[in-house]
């Protein structure tokens, strides 16, 4: 069990150096154990410990993307930035994490002990393998033994936390993912219309080819060959086309990438089905018509 401030004030964080003045970062307070229960990597340097406490030298911790900001090509570890008006060491990078919602950007981050700050709030975080709600009488409990006066005014599940954060982008990836399983279907039984209807009119050239001695299995070849070079043409405009096109996705998609393989196969592997089908059921039937019948274009 471990805790952290739930505050991010904004504040400017100048650096060392004078060109880092007037940067901002977001503030948090955490206490030791703070990144190991919500599982955030330590990149560099250490965690807190209880030995950072009031007196004791005053230490932060940063995010990477604040390493990568301010102390670009270096390492930041043994830089002092300027915390709440104090100038402090900084003793450790971490990983960076969406505090907010998941579609926006990263920011800055500055962790530093609540020991070494006058007053602060506290939110007690807990990783368990129990069901949350088994734990909230027994969590409050404890805290009253330590503290009587602490008044508790809420508890969440995280996953319930992360659920509420991105009901917006969830409800908008919905509605797109219903309108792409609409354009696919009609996609492909528009391309299935068209290509079937442009072999079929090629019968009278099928007993043609048939009359002069071309096989059945042949024709069928070629009808399909024919159907799928064209095919192939669109599929690559198309691809083109989507790669200018997933920036505008981007935004939506979480853990996967807007140029995801799996997605761009299966896909091209649809369309490309439906293409041979069509192109190759109607071959089919006009190679096994009677050759005199399709000259005198029964």
């Amino acid at each position: 069990m471990t805790g952290g401030g739930a505050g991010a004030d904004r504040g400017a964080v100048p650096g060392p150096e004078a060109t880092r003045a007037g940067r901002e970062a977001q503030q948090r307070m955490v206490v030791p154990g703070f990144f190991a229960t919500l599982g955030i990597p330590v990149l560099a340097g250490r965690e807190f410990t209880v030995d950072d406490r009031a007196g004791a030298p005053n230490v932060v911790i940063v995010s990477d993307a604040l390493a990568r900001r301010d102390f670009p090509g270096e390492s930041p570890l043994g830089q002092r930035v300027k915390f709440q008006g104090q100038w402090r060491t900084i003793v450790g990078v971490v990983g960076d994490v969406h505090y907010q919602k998941l579609s926006r950007d990263v920011e800055a981050t500055i962790y530093a002990p609540p020991a070494q700050r006058g007053s602060w709030s506290l939110q007690v975080l807990i990783r368990s393998a129990a069901e949350p709600t088994a734990l909230a009488s027994p969590v409050r409990a404890v805290i009253h033994d330590v503290e009587p006066r602490a008044t508790v005014i809420s508890q969440n599940d995280m996953r319930e936390l992360i659920r509420r954060s991105s009901v917006e982008e969830r409800y908008r990836t919905l509605l797109i993912s219903l309108f792409s399983v609409l354009a696919v279907l009609l996609a492909s039984i528009g391309m299935y219309g068209v290509t079937a209807r442009a072999v079929a009119r090629r019968t009278r050239e099928v007993g043609i080819r048939l009359a002069l001695g071309a096989t059945s299995a042949g024709v069928v070849r070629l009808l399909v060959w024919h159907t799928l070079t064209g095919v192939i043409g669109g599929l690559v405009l198309g691809l083109l086309g989507g790669v200018f096109a997933v920036k505008l996705l981007s935004p939506f998609l979480f853990g996967v990438e807007a140029t995801d393989p799996m997605t761009y196969g299966t896909m091209v592997g649809l369309l490309t089905f439906v293409s041979v089908l069509a192109s190759w059921l109607p071959a089919r039937r006009a190679g096994r018509l009677e050759v005199a019948g399709v000259l005198r274009g029964e």
